[in-house]
């Protein structure tokens, strides 16, 4: 194997050397002055650069020879992810600082020189990085169902994934206003034209990367002010598109079991993006109402939609969404008792929307009880007996 895929192999067969080096790769910068004339720095950026091209290299050279021994390098890919979302959790700012920090360090005058072009072109190779990750992330070639010649480690959902983590995590970085941007002038107006799997995994980590320590002051207002284009042009529609593939009446046979699990798998973590999104911005159940209202998207059918399926893993996300909602908005209706600015209208109204859109969803999963009736009857229990559905009809609802 060639040096970067070298020390990842070594580094999930667990040698201390090599996870010591890639955990010093996500976190400093080395100076590079064997040549005095032309000094270089090397870090994270250089490392992912490098790493990448092994990969495809890799990838290549077995796509070109069918015969012989192939090693899979999903698991290297899922490591490098991993490792290089804590660098692209850094801004360019913590970037340019500890750079200036490693050429400080070198204490050689003559380098001190170089220090501003060192560091234009460790943020240049950020950028470039960046791009060559989301051209990857976003290109359909790796979300093909079947491939007839050798399969990609990149077109591992996991993998991919984490990628899309890549991706989201320097967006937040990179400041509130840069996610406006990358949302506003990217996701949306190209929804359509890129694979659904990537967008909903973007915007799920988009979500999570704001709860997180490292995100900017300002990220969760901004992301509150997207949750009106974000849910009704790209979530809402690929859940809803999702659903309703995912669960054909229709023979497996003339869809295909590839094809209904990468729905469910899409359902699911569009699910998921729904959910982790509502906790990251607080929105509760009269919120997601409003936004949904004069919409193609009825969030009541939606969630209505997905009891319905047959894939235990949409089940869980939809349990998790009613729950994220349920809780904040009890933490709401306590909040408000609290607020001087809050008239006694003001919380009568939000009740009253909460109250109609659980009066309207007790309604729609009392019809889905019967459903279940029907599956029990025909000895289908499997979804009966999930502890997750006994919570949900029984017992969180019959607290409004």
């Amino acid at each position: 194997m060639e040096p970067a895929l070298n020390v990842l192999d070594r580094a999930l067969r667990g040698d201390p050397g090599a996870l010591s080096f890639l955990e010093k790769t996500a976190s400093i910068y080395i100076l590079d002055a064997t040549n005095a004339n032309a000094p270089k720095t090397y870090g994270c950026w250089d490392f992912l650069n490098q790493a990448l091209s092994e990969v495809e290299r890799y990838e290549q050279s077995q796509a070109n020879n069918s015969s012989g021994h192939v090693i899979s390098l999903e698991g290297h890919v899922q490591l490098l992810s991993i490792m290089s979302q804590k660098a692209a959790r850094r801004s360019p700012y913590s970037d340019r600082r500890l750079i200036g920090i490693c050429i400080s360090n070198a204490a050689v005058a003559q380098h001190h020189t170089s220090a501003q072009a060192l560091i234009d072109l460790n943020c240049q190779t950020r950028e470039r990085v960046m791009g060559r990750i989301a051209a990857m992330a976003f290109d359909f070639s790796f979300h093909r169902l079947r491939q007839q010649h050798y399969r990609s480690a990149f077109s591992n959902p996991i993998a991919m994934e984490g990628l899309c983590a890549i991706i989201a995590a320097n967006s937040i970085s990179n400041g509130p206003a840069a996610v406006h941007d990358f949302a506003i002038d990217w996701i949306i107006p190209s929804v359509s034209h890129m694979p659904p799997f990537a967008v909903a995994s973007v915007i799920l980590h988009l979500a999570i990367e704001s709860m997180g320590n490292a995100a900017p002051a300002g990220t969760e207002d901004q992301l509150r002010k997207l949750s009106a284009p974000i849910l009704t042009k790209v979530i809402g529609p690929l859940l809803i598109d999702a659903l309703r593939e995912s669960d054909t009446n229709e023979p497996v046979e003339s869809h295909g079991i590839d094809n209904i699990a990468s729905n469910q798998r899409l359902a699911t973590i569009a699910m998921r993006t729904l959910e982790r999104w509502c906790a990251s911005t607080s929105l509760t159940i009269a919120d997601l109402n409003r936004i949904c209202t004069g919409t193609m998207i009825n969030i009541v059918e939606v969630l209505s939609d997905s009891l319905y399926s047959h894939a235990e893993s949409i089940i869980d996300a939809a349990a998790e969404l009613l729950d994220t909602l349920l809780q904040a908005g009890k933490q709401s209706s306590h909040q408000s008792q609290f607020k001087e600015t809050s008239s006694l209208n003001e919380i009568e109204i939000v009740g009253k929307e909460t109250e109609l859109f659980l009066g309207e969803l007790i309604t729609a999963v009392g019809f889905q009880r019967l459903r279940f009736t029907e599956r029990q009857q025909q000895g289908k229990l499997e979804f009966i007996q999930q502890p997750y559905l006994k919570s949900y009809l029984y017992v969180e609802f019959s607290q409004f």
